[in-house]
């Protein structure tokens, strides 16, 4: 292992003088090879090896399937070659990591080789250059006109993270926090029941998003560069920058432009799909207050988003009753739909939250939460920086000013607190105080992440910190991996979970799902954040 080390740090420095980023990839080769000498050791404790693996794609071996994760790791990390001494090309598994110009979509695959022609004859690297303006991410915009290796690997974190999060926790649901295996494994069973290392309804709801954010034919053109309302549409519908969205303005859907409406309507007709609507759906395990909505927006007239928000301001009621956890479980995926507008991705929050959630704490609680997880993934981190309170507060300007009081007591008071003491109950905002005190507790407890940062060890002891918090733990480690994924990437991931990693997802050819695997998310997240690019 040190000479296969050795052989790609050689490899990456022979190519410094072309590409900037040299510097982080040896750095992450270093972290590979270090990750898969200590998931060597640790797989069997992790992953339940005894157990049947989903037959698609190959079976993995302990040492071979994690050996194979991390070659394709090592490959998108290596700026021209990787150590065995095969070129890149776009066809390798680090396609996602291009900068792609194409203005936000993707490429043909005729498009993918002529840039890849060109790279090959610059001599470069394919990372862009990111424009971001400022560090601190309060700007209502960012002005970023391409994403280099780094932030395209923190997009993809978002979703993979998301999935692993929720199939730790899935075989611990509803458990107290004294009946969670230390470390928690990916052993399946739950509400489901689920396979081993199977994602539940969690990140079910949140494919079907990805699924409508990246479809091609979705009517309307350009998904996330039309769809989606920029920060102009906003102040036009009475949502000015730097000023604080308006409930009623969520509450009265028929604002919501014609463009816009089939993004919308392309997540809600998936939401029903998966749920049953029109076809057998294909959810095992729905939340209460989700089923309701959904149930009753398949028996409503007209479009289907305009169905389900109809139904969920029905169900809405005062209390907590009407603020289940169910939309904060799937809004990470929305941070990375049009990177680089706070605003126009508040608004999306709020709207997609609404589709089966239409309650002020709700729709906060996501808003709040997709901010801190689109500046995670644009920020320029320093190696070893961990998240902080004020990454999660510079979110505030965004809810309306009479409820910012309530939510900054709510970050502050669960920050480094040990997250089995908040619980993991349905509720939304003890599901995101839950999700936070675990990201915040373990990089500060006494097998915390505090200089680890180069080893991935941040995201797995943050997952299992949320998964330990009991109760609702798929969905709280569902949640905490969206922010994890965004500041420490996909690569952070350990190779054990992605070698075994799958679950259900909207079929790509029409209803029905198909099952995917962790490359597949990384892949999807990456071709969402380049079409999202807002500049």
């Amino acid at each position: 292992m040190p000479a296969l080390a050795g052989a790609a740090v050689t490899a990456a420095r022979a190519s410094a003088g072309k590409r900037r980023s040299a510097g982080a990839a040896v750095r992450r080769v270093i972290a590979g090879a270090r990750s898969l000498r200590s998931n060597r050791r640790e797989f069997s404790t992790n992953v339940m090896v005894d157990q049947p693996l989903p037959a698609r794609r190959h079976p993995a071996t302990q040492e071979g399937g994690a050996l194979r994760t991390w070659r394709r790791t090592l490959l998108s990390a290596c700026p021209r070659r990787h150590p065995f001494g095969r070129p890149r090309s776009p066809s390798d598994f680090g396609v996602g990591l291009l900068a792609l110009r194409s203005n936000g979509r993707p490429l043909t695959a005729q498009a993918k080789r002529r840039l890849d022609d060109e790279q090959e004859a610059a001599g470069g690297g394919h990372g862009g250059a990111n424009g971001q303006v400022g560090d601190d991410g309060k700007g209502d915009v960012w002005t970023v006109s391409a994403l280099n290796d780094e932030q395209l690997d923190r997009a993809a974190g978002v979703l993979l993270a998301q999935a692993c999060g929720d199939a730790l926790g899935v075989p611990y649901e509803g458990r107290p926090p004294g009946a969670v295996d230390d470390p928690p494994v990916m052993k399946g069973g739950g509400l489901g029941p689920y396979e081993p290392a199977e994602w539940s309804d969690d990140t079910e709801m949140a494919l079907c998003i990805a699924d409508a954010l990246s479809a091609d034919a979705v009517p309307g053109g350009d998904v996330c560069a039309d769809a989606v309302p920029d920060g102009d549409a906003c102040a036009d519908a009475g949502m000015g920058h730097g000023g604080a969205p308006d409930h009623s303005l969520v509450r009265d859907h028929a604002l919501v432009p014609d463009h816009a409406l089939a993004l919308y309507d392309g997540i809600a007709r998936r939401f029903l799909d998966w749920f049953g609507h029109e076809s057998e759906g294909w959810a095992r395990d729905i939340g209460i207050q989700t089923r309701e909505v959904l149930s009753a927006a398949a028996a409503g007239e007209g479009g289907p988003a305009e169905r389900c928000w109809r139904a969920a301001a029905v169900r809405a009621g005062g209390g907590e009753s009407g603020a289940g956890n169910g939309a904060l479980m799937r809004t990470g995926v929305l941070a990375i739909a049009r990177l680089g507008d706070r605003q126009a991705t508040a608004e999306l929050a709020r709207r997609v939250a609404a589709l089966t959630h239409a309650h002020a704490d709700v729709e906060d609680s996501c808003v709040l939460w997709t901010d801190a997880v689109q500046r995670a993934v644009l920020r320029d981190w320093s190696p070893d920086e961990l998240l902080g309170e004020d990454h999660l507060l510079a979110g505030l300007d965004l809810l309306p000013e009479e409820r910012r009081d309530f939510w900054e007591r709510a970050v502050r008071e669960s920050t480094g607190v040990e997250p089995w003491k908040i619980g993991g109950r349905g509720y939304t905002v003890t599901t995101l105080k839950a999700a936070w005190a675990a990201i915040t507790w373990s990089q500060d407890a006494p097998d915390g992440v505090s200089g680890a940062a180069s080893t991935g060890e941040g995201l797995r002891h943050g997952l299992e910190a949320a998964v330990r918090a009991g109760g609702d733990t798929d969905t709280v480690a569902a949640v905490a991996g969206q922010l994890l994924g965004a500041r420490w990437g996909a690569s952070a991931v350990p190779s054990v979970w992605r070698a075994v990693l799958h679950g259900r997802a909207p079929h790509t050819e029409g209803t029905g799902y198909e099952v995917r695997v962790a490359a597949d998310l990384e892949v999807l997240a990456r071709r969402i954040a380049q079409k999202g690019l807002a500049g």
